[in-house]
């Protein structure tokens, strides 16, 4: 049971972030909590399709609702990424 909360909760906020950044799918999935800068409501993309760094910025409700989930993250997960499955291993998507 907590374990379909907690994926239901990451896919929510995967797909949310997604729209609110415009990031691509594999870079959301290599995401880990450090890069992001709250301050500035941005995130710092490393690994990118052309291999440069770059930032995207996010809303102020994506603000509240990542805090949100780093809090709900840290009681269920530890693993290094923001959006891991249960056993800790990153997310990958059918390119990688």
């Amino acid at each position: 049971m907590i374990q379909q909360l907690f994926h239901g909760y990451r896919n929510w906020m995967i797909t949310r972030l997604l729209l609110d950044t415009g990031m691509r799918i594999s870079e959301c999935l290599s995401l880990k909590p450090e890069d992001i800068d709250f301050k500035n409501k941005a995130i710092l993309i490393k690994n990118t399709k052309n291999k440069q760094q770059r930032y995207v910025y996010f809303s102020f409700k994506m603000s509240s609702d990542l805090k949100r989930w780093l809090q709900y993250h840290d009681r269920f997960s530890s693993s290094d990424y923001l959006f891991p499955p249960i056993n800790g291993i990153k997310l990958l998507n059918k390119r990688e």
